[in-house]
């Protein structure tokens, strides 16, 4: 015999109402894509020390303003 009690939430021995967990998923897209910008610039760094120290130091300042001017156009929303 299954009582009421054993599929109702619990928190903490409060009765509380479950809620819908909300996930901005935005947000999350957001940071995943500068999470892959700085995971190909560490992979390109990494691999670029047989280069010269000019192109992985322009190749930085390229990832730096786009990253910039990604922060600038996210504050205009």
């Amino acid at each position: 015999m299954k009582s009421d009690g054993k599929s109702a939430p619990y928190a903490c021995g409060e009765d509380l109402p479950a809620e819908e967990l909300k996930v901005n998923l935005e947000r999350f897209f957001v940071f995943a894509v500068y999470f892959l910008i700085f995971d190909v610039l560490a992979f390109i760094l990494a691999t670029s020390f047989a280069a010269s120290s000019l192109l992985p130091a322009v190749y930085c300042l390229v990832v730096l303003m786009a990253v910039a001017a990604l922060l600038s156009s996210g504050r205009h929303k």
